[in-house]
């Protein structure tokens, strides 16, 4: 899978250097297999998720330039999915920039099979990430990266991942809980709760949002993938 995430942002033609957050485990192989590659490994413990890892690899880091991050579960990602979402990285104030999609109805339409976790903001409105974000130097804040990880550890259950977004604001919690709150709202919490400029933007690939944590998972992919290469 990691070769295909690889590939997607040579072909997007991103600069190097790249960093590449892996277990132990997993050292030997990826050194093989990305012997082609120039990036940085960062060994990382068992048990973390990829975007667990992803954010402790970062930690220490002082970038001088923006920085895009994403996971090896990402094996759909291409170079027109990097391309948009950087273009709308371009235009926004923002200093972490994170990418999701709006398109439950379709992605299950084109694959029923899929499961994704939702978080519904309003009737119009069902948002799901897609495991990539765009962050600023002038933003970058270790204490962010910890709130992140929060963040995503409590991703499955919709009320913990609610309650830590809005913190003490028990309006815009009330407004999460029924569902009757926007994107807008919910970048400006999200900001509050980072504590750096934040804001969602929704990219026009229902696939975007789908990752591989399941043999399932990884046999969709697979047929999205040789449906693509016809």
């Amino acid at each position: 899978m990691l070769s295909w995430v690889v590939d997607a942002i040579k072909q997007a033609e991103l600069q190097p250097p790249y960093m590449l957050s892996i277990t132990r485990s997993q050292q030997e192989i990826f050194e093989d297999a990305l012997s082609d590659v120039l990036c940085e490994l960062i060994l990382n413990d068992e048990d973390e998720s990829p975007v667990q890892a992803s954010m402790k690899a970062l930690k220490g880091l002082q970038p001088t330039q923006g920085l895009l991050i994403t996971t090896a579960d990402n094996p759909l990602l291409t170079a027109e999915i990097i391309n948009h979402f950087l273009n709308k990285c371009q235009s926004s104030s923002a200093d972490l920039v994170i990418g999701t999609v709006n398109g439950k109805q379709q992605l299950l339409q084109d694959y029923p099979e899929v499961r994704r976790t939702w978080h519904k903001l309003n009737p119009n409105c069902w948002l799901s990430g897609c495991n990539l974000f765009f962050w600023s130097p002038e933003g970058f804040r270790e204490g962010t990266l910890d709130t992140l990880c929060q963040l995503e550890e409590k991703r499955k259950s919709p009320i913990l991942f609610a309650s830590t977004v809005a913190r003490l604001d028990l309006k815009f919690l009330l407004k999460l809980c029924l569902q009757r709150t926007s994107i807008e709202e919910c970048s400006q919490a999200l900001s509050r709760a980072t504590r750096v400029k934040t804001e969602l933007v929704t990219l026009p690939f229902p696939e975007a949002c789908i990752d591989v944590d399941t043999m399932t998972d990884l046999e969709l992919a697979q047929k999205i993938l040789s449906k693509r290469s016809k």
